[in-house]
């Protein structure tokens, strides 16, 4: 990998050295909070008052029927078996042959979280993957990277059963824009 080249406070520096190109690295891709160097957003406007439902449907609670087993076959098999996975190895081939075998368990364990509302904290690891963009000239600025990010497939089944009912309430209640 070229040595990287970042401004800084002091002017430009170089990082040539492993531990040094991983702190360039670091500083650009995963900014803290108030440091919008690495991807341009504004956190420090980050409100921390959560929007309220009510003021848009009018009610004080939605009731969220029980998982069916269809959806959770649903979402496991809408997604490609050549996925890579994240940090525990699983794909999503595995979790399809698996399912095909004995879906029992699945349907227990994903109705379980999706009513407690509850997404475990293993499954909330990540890979960070840097690669280069294509077609640059030179790969001396960090900002010529991008990052994948491998997430574990089986929390990403959970979240899909979210993201659909998630959808399917927003567009209920008249929250999405018709086009």
């Amino acid at each position: 990998m070229p040595n990287l080249q970042l401004e800084g406070p002091e002017g430009p520096a170089i990082a040539t050295t492993f531990n040094e190109k991983c702190n360039v690295f670091l500083t650009i891709l995963f900014p803290t909070r108030g440091n919008t160097e690495g991807n341009g957003a504004d956190t420090t406007a980050m409100s921390s008052e959560r929007p309220s439902l009510e003021r848009f449907v009018g009610c004080k609670q939605w009731d969220w029927p029980a998982l069916d087993p269809s959806e959770i076959e649903r979402a496991i098999f809408s997604s490609s078996p050549k996925k890579a996975p994240g940090p525990d190895g699983i794909g999503f081939a595995a979790i399809q042959q698996a399912y095909k075998a004995n879906p029992a368990p699945f349907i227990a364990l994903y109705s379980a979280l999706f009513t407690k509302g509850y997404h475990p904290k293993c499954w909330r690891d990540a890979i960070g993957v840097i690669l280069p963009k294509a077609n640059k000239p030179t790969y001396t600025v960090p900002k010529l990277y991008r990052i994948i990010a491998l997430l574990n497939c089986l929390s990403k089944v959970l979240e899909k059963l979210f993201a659909i009912r998630l959808g399917y309430l927003a567009n209920m209640a008249g929250l999405l824009d018709p086009s």
